[in-house]
């Protein structure tokens, strides 16, 4: 009995030590993108929803890539961020990033990343807070850019 419950103490030890960070999906290299519209969506954090879009819009300037809230239209919008996060209070425990390819007649999804508060992130997360944590994700899914 006592010879499985080591290992499986040191399986699960690695995995909650894992980074929260990661590309699930990276975007293809050579990808030249410099203008994103960001889909507003509703979080349970203690902030409003525009202040999320705003520290999304500092990320991507950040990275030399400009941006504007979707506003429906995909007239002006080739390429789309889209976000899920769920948090507590003022700070992202998991969140998902997609970016979308609008050009054509369907969506095609180009890359996507996600987030988990969870071992060393979370010291990380809460020394640096939510700007950082949105930096990092939108740094996991640009960063064959």
């Amino acid at each position: 009995m006592k010879t499985w419950l080591l290992p499986t103490a040191a399986v699960l030890g690695l995995a909650a030590c894992a980074s929260g960070v990661k590309a699930d999906k990276p975007l293809p290299q050579g990808q030249d993108i410099r203008h994103v519209c960001i889909k507003q969506q509703a979080t349970r954090l203690e902030y409003k929803d525009r202040e999320v879009v705003e520290w999304f819009r500092e990320s991507l300037t950040k990275r030399n890539i400009s941006s504007e809230i979707f506003n429906g239209s995909k007239d002006n919008c080739r390429y789309l961020l889209t976000y899920s996060i769920k948090g507590k209070r003022q700070l992202i425990v998991r969140g998902r990033l997609r970016l979308i390819d609008f050009s054509g007649s369907e969506r095609a999804v180009l890359g996507e990343a996600s987030y988990k508060y969870r071992g060393e992130e979370k010291a990380i997360a809460r020394n640096n807070g939510i700007q950082d944590q949105i930096d990092r994700m939108v740094g996991e899914l640009f960063a064959a850019k």
